[in-house]
Parts: C-alpha cells; sequence; structure tokens
C-alpha cells in the first residue's frame, strides 16, 4: 500500500515541477487537464478531412483484417498502430500537441506512441469502447488524444470521463470507499453508481462533439467509451508511453512488423 502511495505521489509531483516552465499559451490546457482531466478543441480538423479518414479506415480495415482486433462483445473494431500501415493517420497538427504535452507529464520524456483506429458498432451485448469503466493507469499520468473522425452523440458511443477522478486525492478516496486497492484499474457500473450516490466522485461527462473534435485527456481517470443505443463511431486514439510500449502492445502483430 505504502508503496503504491508512493508512487502516486511521485508523479504528482512531476507535472508541478515542471508547471512554472510551461509555456504561458500551454498553461491554460495543462491547468484544466490537471484539474479536470481533459481540455476539449472543437473543430480540430474539418469535416472534409475526416470523411477522408473514414474512407481511409474502411479500406484498411478491408485490406487487413488480420490486424483487426475485436473486443467488447464483437462491437469495438480496433486496428492497434494503424499508422504502421498508413501514415496519413498521424496528422502532423495533433503529433504536435502529443509530442508538446506529453512531455510535461515525465521527468526524463522519451516518447513511444502507436495510433489506435477504432470502429465501435452499436451491439445490445456490447459494452462500449474500452469494455467498461476503468483507468489506463492508477500510478502514472497518462495524456492522450481522441478524435472523433464521425460525429458524435449520446447515443452512438461518446468518450465519457469522470471529473477529477484521476487526481491523488480522488483516486485515494475511490480506493478507500470501495475497498479496493490503488492499484485497482477496472470498475463495475455499480462501483461507479455506488461513488455517485454518495458523493465520491462526480456524475461523468459524456463528450459529444462533430467529427473533428479532438480531446486531449489524461486517462488515469475513470473513463470509458459509452454503450451505444444505435450507429456507429469512427474515431483516432494516440496512446503515449514514456520509453517503452506495454508489452502486451508490442506482441501484437503490426509492431513486431515495425522492428523488422
Amino acid at each position: 500500500m505504502l508503496k503504491n502511495i508512493l508512487k502516486l505521489i511521485i508523479s504528482e509531483l512531476i507535472v508541478k515541477l515542471h508547471f512554472p516552465f510551461i509555456p504561458s499559451n500551454d498553461k491554460e490546457v495543462i491547468s484544466a487537464i490537471r484539474k479536470n482531466g481533459f481540455f476539449v478543441i472543437n473543430n480540430f480538423i474539418s469535416a472534409e478531412y475526416c470523411s477522408q479518414l473514414v474512407k481511409m479506415a474502411h479500406k484498411e480495415m478491408d485490406n487487413y483484417p488480420q490486424y483487426l482486433s475485436i473486443e467488447s462483445m464483437g462491437s469495438d473494431y480496433r486496428i492497434y498502430g494503424v499508422d504502421v500501415l498508413n501514415r496519413k493517420f498521424r496528422i502532423e497538427s495533433v503529433e504536435k500537441i502529443n509530442k508538446s504535452f506529453f512531455n510535461y507529464f515525465h521527468t526524463f520524456p522519451k516518447r513511444k506512441s502507436f495510433i489506435l483506429l477504432g470502429k465501435i458498432l452499436y451491439s445490445a451485448s456490447g459494452k462500449g469502447s474500452g469494455t467498461g469503466w476503468h483507468r489506463d493507469s492508477p500510478f502514472s499520468h497518462q495524456f492522450k488524444t481522441i478524435l472523433y473522425i464521425s460525429d458524435v452523440n449520446e447515443s452512438n458511443g461518446p468518450f465519457q470521463y469522470v471529473k477529477s477522478s484521476g487526481n491523488f486525492k480522488s483516486i485515494r478516496q475511490v480506493s478507500k470507499f470501495l475497498k479496493k486497492g490503488i492499484n485497482e484499474d477496472r470498475f463495475t457500473n455499480e462501483d461507479i453508481d455506488t461513488l455517485i450516490e454518495n458523493r465520491v466522485i462526480d456524475e461523468p461527462q459524456t463528450f459529444c462533439g462533430k467529427a473533428g473534435t479532438l480531446i486531449l485527456v489524461d486517462t488515469r481517470g475513470l473513463h470509458r467509451g459509452k454503450p451505444l443505443e444505435e450507429g456507429v463511431r469512427y474515431a483516432l486514439t494516440c496512446y503515449n508511453y514514456n520509453r517503452k510500449l506495454p508489452k502486451s502492445i508490442q506482441k501484437l502483430p503490426l509492431f513486431r512488423i515495425e522492428k523488422k
């Protein structure tokens, strides 16, 4: 327990030590992410560009079915590392943001990243993108961007996030109330409902947006893709890690190709 708390403290100190040196034009964004866990930029890329990306997504999924990961009871179609297949998915303006803001969360940053192409469909048994409520890491800050390349509304799987739930205080409160370890990273709907009812956390925020909306987020906080009620949702997510990718990612076929 003490070791886990120490990991959290170190992660908090890193961001606090970096903050005075952050350029003034970035401080608003970093302040929002530190406080709330997210920052949204509407109309980051055009609807026309998004339409091109969706067409490219169909092409890659049709041409390379061997690289598809199908999750969430068969409703969530993913290509981890789609940028290995086609560098056009690594959009320059999005890449610039990821490079810049990633550095603020790490002492000696050496960024490793990949792009996830996600297409999620309605299914009666589907649990939404990410297969339910979770933290990407219970300890270190996990900065990533989510780019909607199709219009996203309440019904077709919007991203949901519990405001400030990645903060040191909130992580400890959730752990204490649920009597779970700080290292717990998966939560049931019942867990979330109980936490809301007892005012341990806020109601989750739902991020609807037009194609071209960019979400900057620290996924140490509680989040999920809302289960779809109808339709389909397309998104490109940039995952960032310090120094090396997780072993589970390195084992995927596209990442073995990249090493050759």
